[in-house]
């Protein structure tokens, strides 16, 4: 186990645990930023792994939300300050990510007539409010990425497949 790092419970809200003592939060994400091996009193973090996956329940993979009447998913939340939305549960973690890495968002839900205009998957998770793509500079975006990966999300699209022009982060399957 890591000396420190995240985890996204069911529920949404994030779960901060360090092993190392006096850390400030912003060594901790500066760390996690980094990924930096930890040292007692170094203020270094590794990207956050475990055998529960970023969202806390076994494999990482919490139901998708319920569907509502008119076949949209239900418990949909706007992430602050977008016009994009994303299964409240994960408002938190996205909340963190935008932050820490120095990203936005550029597309979380889609309706089936919007994922197939963007040339999206048939069975995308965004379809469910699962899933976000991120977008910024160069660099935040292979350092999330490289974090992503390292975090064991359920999916994260390969580098390759986006040619480094956003990051695809499913928070659930299905």
């Amino acid at each position: 186990m890591p000396a420190f790092g995240l985890t996204v419970l069911a529920s949404g809200a994030v779960l901060l645990y360090c092993a190392v003592r006096d850390i400030s939060i912003g060594d901790f994400f500066r760390g996690i930023v980094s990924g930096q091996s930890p040292a007692p009193g170094s203020g270094a973090a590794t990207a956050p792994t475990g055998p529960s996956g970023p969202t806390g329940t076994p494999g990482g993979k919490p139901p998708a939300g319920p569907v509502g009447s008119a076949g949209k998913p239900t418990g949909l939340a706007t992430i602050p300050g977008t016009n994009q939305q994303v299964q409240s549960r994960w408002l938190s973690i996205v909340g963190t990510i935008t932050r820490t890495f120095g990203v936005t968002v550029s597309s979380g839900y889609r309706t089936a007539a919007h994922n197939a205009e963007v040339g999206g998957a048939p069975n995308s998770d965004h379809l469910t409010g699962n899933a976000v793509d991120f977008v910024g500079s160069p660099t935040a975006l292979r350092r999330l990425y490289q974090w992503a990966i390292k975090a064991g999300f359920p999916y994260v699209e390969p580098w390759s497949q986006t040619g480094g022009s956003h990051v695809h982060i499913s928070f659930a399957r299905g």
